[in-house]
């Protein structure tokens, strides 16, 4: 559990130095700006509870609303993702697929 927490707080930080450094002042079209942070809720576990989802995306989205200068909207819009994690992932990954299996690009098809 410790190491799979460090590991978690650990791309955190790393997501939130490219989404602050390199993505804030990337913006398609003028208005979308991508978010890399949201990567952190699809690198959960598909067993992990929705508890655990929509907290670890409303910290994230916490932290991340810190750097820009529009407070919550990024941490509503990581509760709701935390919230439909588990049955995007569940609809995205093939049907034999073991219940505890990580996402990942290859899982994901």
């Amino acid at each position: 559990m410790i190491p799979s927490l460090v590991r978690r707080f650990v791309w955190l930080v790393v997501l939130l130095a490219v989404e602050v450094l390199v993505a804030r002042h990337v913006h398609l079209f003028g208005y979308a700006t991508f978010h890399p942070i949201a990567y952190l809720l699809l690198t959960l576990r598909t067993n992990s509870s929705r508890i655990w989802a929509m907290l670890w995306a409303f910290g994230a989205g916490v932290v991340a609303d810190a750097f820009f200068a529009m407070p919550g909207v990024l941490a509503s819009a990581m509760t709701v993702g935390g919230i439909m994690q588990q049955p995007l992932c569940r609809a995205l990954m093939p049907q034999d697929a073991a219940d505890d299996e990580w996402p990942s690009f290859g899982s994901m098809g």
